[in-house]
């Protein structure tokens, strides 16, 4: 427990490091050019490869936000609001004068959005793409330049290619020890490349731990054949799951897709270079940050691609001195932030259990890692000591469920719950006090909002996991300018039934597909991330925290991310 201790409450936030993304095409294309790719060097294997947050090879499809640039192979079609390029966080886009959007085949993008940067198209016929935001000069219409893409294509697949088989050539030098969703990466700290390899298909509730020394490559072969499913996960690097410090590891991971052709990611996320040239990948609610290269992408109720903050960083993917592969011992090293109550290997029923009251907000449900789903009130067994995976889900309103099959919404936050005893419990309230940006201290549980942990006392007279505060949803409310009269409000799975005046809890956090009607009318849509405590909820003049109002048209409001 000392060692949950010092490490949950090592409070210390990072410091943003904002580096400018580089650019994917240095240079302002003008009509008729050819662009050329620059390859591989005896220094980088993947070439200009990094410079791009997405390369597909083929046809891509309603991704609804990349924070960086992207190249398309094939075709590009969206039916949905696209941005591209307002960089992480809507600071620091790449150069606007360089080349952002770069496709193959056509672009047919029939929702709203803009491009910081220039869009170049391979082909001059068969484009529908009207945005509202481009880089117009020495454009062939205004909005896009027509230049010769496929030999650009060509060549970067062939270094993609290249780069995979070079990774797939290095030894295996590291274990993956997984126990609990937690999949552990064990490895020589002075090594310059670590390589691992994990078999499985169905990677579930998953936390992706990884410890990666300054300059240090991490490879993760993903060997399975099947389909390769990321479900409700996350990630930590070297005991810290803020954002900028994930992002900051962007270029030293690589997540190397041996032989599958398809990845499905559902309400996760990946850090590092996704390398997939033969796969096509299904995103839903889901993002990767760093650089994707796929054959296929299709996003379905948000996907969105994320730029990282350490572009200066080349990995090394040369045949590194294979060092001894140690071997697993009978205790693992356990997750800096939790003493498992039990090892694997151990029957789960050894540890000791207690029963914890699950509290969900009105109209949403909380879902395990394990497959279970509450809806407030029930009791659930939990071993003390060990970490649980949720998320918060807004119900079906027609029929109050929540399932993966069409009922309801899972948000992408990822939360960790743990129980423990009160004299631990009170060892960590009386350190977290000490950061109360960080920490929110009650007497039934702690929640650390930086890396999204409850501990719960589960010793309270009332012990519960208390998930209907704003920590973990937020209350909105959606208006039209002119007011509401036969003006109506949906969420596909939620709001099935459009209504007025629509008030509705959503997870935090998350990126909520809303569509908007006059009458029975589609007359807008919007893909509206849910803040909290943003001040924007409005009543008789009074601003509350507890509640957000998004009115249509008026671009003010809660934004669309």
């Amino acid at each position: 427990m000392k060692k949950l201790l010092s490490s949950l409450l090592a409070a210390t936030m990072s410091v943003s490091i904002f580096c400018l993304p580089v650019n994917a095409y240095t240079a302002h294309v003008n009509e008729g050019d050819t662009l050329n790719f620059n390859g591989a060097t005896s220094a980088n294997a993947f070439g200009e490869l990094l410079n791009w947050t997405g390369v597909v090879f083929g046809n891509a499809n309603n991704i609804i936000d990349v924070e960086g640039t992207l190249a398309v192979g094939g075709n590009f079609t969206s039916t949905r609001s696209f941005s591209l390029n307002f960089g992480a966080y809507g600071r620091n886009p790449a150069s606007t004068e360089d080349v952002a959007f770069l496709v193959n085949g056509n672009a047919d993008i029939s929702g709203s959005g803009s491009v910081k940067g220039q869009t170049v198209i391979g082909t001059a016929e068969g484009n529908t793409y009207h945005l509202s935001n481009v880089t117009p000069s020495g454009t062939t219409n205004g909005q896009y330049t027509v230049a010769n893409t496929a030999k650009y294509f060509e060549d970067a697949k062939k270094t993609a290619y290249d780069a995979k088989a070079a990774i797939e050539a290095l030894p295996v030098n590291g274990v993956c020890e997984a126990a609990y969703g937690v999949y552990n990466f064990v490895g020589n700290p002075d090594a310059k490349t670590l390589v691992y390899n994990v078999d499985e298909s169905n990677i579930d509730s998953y936390l992706f731990d990884f410890n990666i020394a300054d300059g240090q490559t991490v490879v993760v072969n993903l060997t399975s054949p099947d389909t390769i499913n990321f479900k409700n996960g996350a990630c930590r690097i070297n005991g810290d799951m803020t954002q900028d410090t994930l992002r900051s590891y962007n270029r030293n991971i690589i997540l190397n897709v041996v032989n599958s052709t398809e990845i499905t990611m559902t309400s996760g996320e990946l850090y590092g270079i996704l390398l997939a040239p033969d796969a096509n990948l299904n995103g839903d609610n889901a993002n990767v940050c760093g650089t994707t290269v796929v054959n296929g992408l299709t996003g379905t109720g948000g996907f969105e691609l994320h730029v990282g903050f350490n572009n200066n960083f080349t990995p090394a993917i040369s045949d590194p001195t294979p060092d001894p592969t140690p071997e697993p011992t009978a205790e693992p090293t356990p997750d800096p932030t939790v003493e498992p109550a039990t090892q694997p290997g151990e029957d789960p029923a050894e540890g000791e259990k207690v029963n914890i009251r699950i509290d969900a907000p009105l109209k949403m449900a909380v879902a395990f890692g394990d497959g279970t789903v509450y809806y407030g009130g029930e009791m659930k067994e939990v071993i003390v000591g060990k970490e649980y995976i949720f998320q918060m889900c807004s119900v079906n309103w027609d029929n109050g469920l929540f399932d993966d099959n069409g009922n309801g919404i899972r948000g992408t936050v990822v939360y960790r719950m743990i129980a423990v005893h009160q004299k631990d419990f009170n060892e960590l309230a009386d350190k977290a006090k000490e950061d109360p940006e960080r920490y929110t201290v009650k007497g039934i549980d702690i929640i650390d909002n930086v890396e999204k942990k409850i501990i719960v006392n589960c010793d309270a007279k009332d012990t519960h996991l208390e998930t209907d505060v704003n920590n973990f949803f937020m209350a909105y409310r959606f208006h039209f300018e002119n007011g509401d009269y036969n003006k109506k409000t949906g969420i596909d799975k939620v709001i099935n039934k459009p209504l007025e005046s629509l008030s509705v809890n959503l997870p935090l956090g998350s990126t909520i597909a809303c569509k908007a009607y006059k009458g029975e009318e589609l007359v807008d849509s919007a893909d509206v991330f849910i803040e909290n405590n943003s001040g924007k909820g409005i009543y008789y003049d009074v601003h509350l925290t507890s509640v957000n109002d998004y009115t249509w048209g008026q671009q003010t409001a809660t934004p669309a991310k």
